[in-house]
């Protein structure tokens, strides 16, 4: 039975790394010995997947496999398959250029809009310390107004207090006009200056 590594699967299948890594890992735990083969290395594990298996498994037929297999590395000649060929390894396919022109163009565009969002932030910074001042300033000019127009608001009199006040003089002064009378007549009464017949 011929084995290939997991690159190499990948390359036979048209499958990504980690699809075939999960494959490898269902494999090793349903203990398909003859389909997986698991070799130690100082690097750690190097799995090997049958290549009759991968074509019926995803319906490849055996003579394009076998071409493929020609063209695909040898693991002596891909250094990279050895310590990375685990199911939970890092994958070590590399994405193509158009993926890496996709991904940059992304950042780019991340990166306008990021600038455009600091500008936006900056402009309303700018306007709160600019109302913040113009506040600041209105309070300082009605702090500094207001104590004279107090000053010259308590020296001015009220109107209406200055009739309650006189009011109330003329209505102490009337009462006390009253009692000098009330005292005049009693004395008058009691010394006689006056008298009243009785009936």
């Amino acid at each position: 039975m011929d084995y290939v590594t997991i690159n190499e699967a990948v390359r036979l299948t048209g499958k990504s790394a980690t699809a075939i890594r999960r494959l490898v890992e269902k494999l090793s735990k349903e203990d398909n010995r003859g389909v997986v083969q698991k070799e130690e290395t100082p690097q750690g594990y190097k799995y090997r997947i049958s290549r009759e298996y991968l074509c019926g498994h995803y319906h490849i037929p055996l003579e394009t496999d076998s071409r493929t297999l020609e063209m695909a590395v040898t693991p002596a000649d891909n250094p990279a398959d050895t310590p990375t060929d685990s199911p939970r390894g890092n994958p070590t396919d590399t994405p193509s250029d158009s993926r890496i022109q996709i991904y940059e163009d992304v950042i780019v565009t991340l990166k306008e809009q990021l600038k455009i969002k600091d500008d936006q932030l900056q402009h309303i910074f700018d306007r709160q310390r600019e109302s913040n001042m113009l506040m600041n300033n209105d309070q300082q000019r009605l702090l500094t107004i207001a104590p004279k127009e107090m000053d010259a608001e308590s020296m001015r009199p009220d109107p209406q207090v200055m009739i309650q006040k006189q009011s109330s003089s003329w209505v102490w002064i009337f009462i006390g006009v009253l009692i000098l009378i009330g005292l005049m007549v009693f004395v008058a009464i009691r010394d006689g200056w006056i008298t009243f017949r009785l009936f």
